[in-house]
């Protein structure tokens, strides 16, 4: 809406007017959140979205993929960090794309492996699904989690 202010006097006395004037405002583009094309589903040795790692040991986390969208797709999972995985973390999981089947799940798993002189503490790992071709309209899916190496 557009006000349009006339001034003016009259006699002595100072007016002021104010009208409004309705306009048609620029259309406003918000981002499209995109809806992912598949699930992840992590099953954690012990709590819900944390993972804890003896010095020199290692876990396997098994995931379960499922489709969301009506077209195969050809997936394959990967540890993913905030900046960039530690270099005292390694993983393993099949270096294959899977085919995954509109609506349908495949089972598969994430072994993470800690070095030896890992520094304890704890911080932030994803696991995702790499899709080898993207999806119009649709977008990857990263279930984070805790992460954290103990040991003397």
């Amino acid at each position: 809406m557009v006000a349009t202010i006339i001034f003016g006097i009259i006699g002595s006395m100072l007016y002021l007017s104010c009208k409004s004037t309705p306009t048609t405002p620029p259309p406003v583009e918000f981002p499209t959140k995109l809806l992912p094309a598949y699930t992840l589903d992590i099953k954690y040795p012990a709590e819900e979205g944390s993972v804890n790692v003896d010095r020199g040991g290692s876990v396997t986390l098994p995931v379960t993929v499922k489709s969301l969208v009506d077209e195969p797709i050809k997936i394959r999972l990967t540890l993913t960090a905030v900046d960039k995985i530690p270099e005292f973390v390694q993983f393993e999981t099949e270096k294959e794309y899977r085919t995954l089947k509109p609506g349908g799940t495949i089972s598969t798993e994430m072994t993470i492996t800690v070095s030896e002189n890992a520094p304890l503490g704890s911080f932030f790992l994803g696991i995702t699904g790499k899709l080898e071709e993207p999806v119009k309209e649709r977008a990857g899916l990263s279930m984070n989690f805790t992460f954290t190496v103990t040991g003397s």
